[in-house]
């Protein structure tokens, strides 16, 4: 009462208060503290107990208002409650009311309307809804109707101009989700620097509005918030381009975005009709290089003809007098071997008359010698070396008239394995002396070939010949075979082999794989020449399978017969026609 002296308690930060310059407003019949240091709100009262402890008083939070403060994220000025129980907040820069809603919280509404300079501001209540605020030199009075309609906020492409030269393309308000008042503006590329006024029609809002842009086709992406209304973009290629702008107010609300669209026009060398004058251009530049160089390329062409054509004249007029050189030498040579076949054929048989003299006398004298007499080794070794030169002689006038065509063959039904017979039986003793195994080994059933029957036997008799005269050890088999219409006749032995280098001379006249003094047998080189032109006349062929050291495999191959036995058969007559100058032999 009057009189009574006041009793007066301090409380600072150890009270639970958490900033210096707090400030005191009534709300809902008690005080409320709050600083404009942004550090909340907060009522006193007795306290809760903390867990082990005793309730006391001091300041608290506020468990209502407090959210709504820190949800603004703005420094709290000043606090007011009107005769509604509105709660009215003064933030640095904007002012919100905070309605009860009946359950004990508050739904938070901007005044938009209230637009003020940063400052400290001061709220006084009257009656009703009458708010008297003060800031600075300023007195407002403001009488709040929360069914006042709040404006959106949305911006407007007011104009386009030309930066450089500040013309005028185009104007009109172009907004969110509305049409242009005109065509899609088209820019002709001498004018692609170009600048875009937008504004925010809000009457409400005086200032603090920025602005964002992005040109889709020019930029990745938005750019930063600005208070420019005029943006300027330089060098633009040609194009369709859209421009979206966005504005946001001091409140932070954000407009919804505004698109605007136009064309940069491509400057006439990049316009449709240019490239296409530009691809007629190539195309008859490469028409006219290459008919050039068709043109090129002719005379080039006509010119190697002419420089052939020369040349081709040249060579056949040389080609003409070497021919006609070579037609002399083929002559000359044609006598020549003529000559040597004549030379050849008339010795041989020259010779033959006084060796054959010899032999017979050897013969008598062998007869007429006692066995003991020293004399009888000389005239075995003059028997010897007669028979060898007679059958030298023998090949050497078989090969002239091979080669000078006069030797006829009579191919008729033969029966192969009576002929080989009397052929192994001519060389068994040799074979014998020699310690070597001949073995004929017979068919299952009789062989009949179309053959001439000395023909055949002098061709194995010159393969038998060979296998035993290349043979020092082992055995020479003869065979048989029968393969559809042919009949073959083997000759194998374990002799010393051919190389395969050789083979492919084997059967050339005067050719043996040893010559001079490095020859380990005696041999005219004729025997396996005339048996491969003996065999050719009869209608065969012969081959030759052997391996250095290891022996060879001779087969000759005639044409088979089934007839029955000794049936009649007309000869079929052939001989060798020699083609002269040419070295070849050809059958008739």
């Amino acid at each position: 009462g009057p009189g009574t002296t006041p009793v007066i308690e301090k409380f600072g930060v150890e009270g639970g208060l958490v900033d210096q310059n707090v400030r005191v407003a009534e709300v809902g019949g008690r005080a409320l503290f709050f600083s404009d240091q942004g550090s909340g709100v907060y009522r006193f009262g007795v306290t809760e107990a903390a867990p082990g402890g005793a309730p006391h008083r001091g300041f608290y939070r506020d468990p209502v208002l407090s959210p709504v403060v820190e949800a603004a994220g703005d420094t709290l000025k000043a606090v007011a409650e009107d005769d509604q129980g509105n709660v009215w907040l003064a933030y640095r820069s904007r002012m919100e009311v905070a309605e009860p809603t009946g359950d004990g919280h508050y739904r938070v509404t901007p005044i938009t309307a209230l637009h003020y300079p940063k400052s400290d501001v001061e709220m006084i209540r009257r009656e009703g809804e009458v708010i008297w605020i003060g800031s600075g030199e300023t007195l407002l009075r403001y009488t709040w109707q929360p069914e006042a309609e709040v404006v959106p906020l949305r911006v407007l492409v007011r104009e386009v101009s030309d930066s450089d030269t500040e013309e005028l393309l185009q104007a009109g308000r172009w907004g969110p989700g509305a049409a242009a008042t005109s065509a899609v503006l088209r820019v002709p590329f001498a004018s692609n620097d170009l600048a875009f006024e937008v504004a925010a029609p809000l009457f409400n809002q005086l200032e603090d509005l920025d602005y964002r842009y992005w040109l889709e086709g020019y930029e990745a992406g938005w750019s930063d918030w600005m208070g420019q209304t005029r943006r300027v973009y330089k060098n633009l290629h040609e194009g369709t381009y859209r421009l979206h702008v966005q504005a946001r107010d001091g409140l932070g609300r954000i407009s919804e975005v505004t698109a605007y669209t136009f064309i940069v026009r491509p400057p006439w060398f990049r316009t449709w009709w240019a490239y296409t004058l530009y691809v007629l251009f190539v195309l008859s530049l490469l028409y006219f290089a290459w008919k050039y160089r068709q043109m090129v390329k002719i005379r080039h062409l006509a010119e190697e003809q002419a420089k052939q054509l020369a040349q081709e004249q040249q060579v056949r007029k040389r080609l003409e007098e070497a021919n006609a050189q070579l037609q002399v030498a083929n002559e000359r040579l044609q006598q020549a071997n003529k000559l040597k076949d004549e030379f050849l054929a008339t010795t041989s048989h020259e010779l033959r008359t006084p060796l054959t003299a010899i032999l017979g006398f050897t013969e008598v004298l062998k007869y007429e010698l006692p066995e003991d007499s020293p004399h009888r080794e000389f005239i075995g070794i003059i028997e010897e070396s007669g028979n060898r030169l007679m059958e030298t002689l023998t090949s050497l006038l078989e090969f002239a008239k091979l080669r000078a065509g006069v030797m006829e063959v009579h191919r008729q039904p033969v029966d192969l394995l009576r002929s080989t017979t009397e052929v192994i039986r001519m060389f068994s003793e040799g074979a014998r002396k020699k310690g070597l195994e001949l073995e004929l080994i017979p068919p299952p059933e009789p062989v009949y070939a179309l053959v001439d029957e000395s023909a055949y036997e002098r061709v194995l008799s010159n393969l038998v010949s060979n296998a035993i005269k290349f043979t020092e050890e082992g055995r020479v088999t003869v065979a048989f075979s029968r393969e559809g219409d042919r009949v073959n006749v083997h000759v194998q032995d374990t002799g010393i082999g051919i190389s395969e280098a050789f083979i492919p001379y084997l059967f050339e006249e005067f050719r043996q794989e040893s010559d001079g003094l490095a020859r380990s047998h005696e041999g005219s080189g004729l025997g396996l020449a005339i048996t491969a032109k003996l065999v050719d006349l009869m209608a065969g062929t012969i081959s030759v399978q052997s391996k250095k050291g290891e022996g060879s495999l001779f087969t000759v191959s005639f044409e088979a017969w089934d007839g029955p036995e000794g049936e009649d058969r007309q000869p079929v007559r052939k001989r060798v026609v020699r083609e002269e100058g040419t070295g070849s032999s050809s059958v008739a």
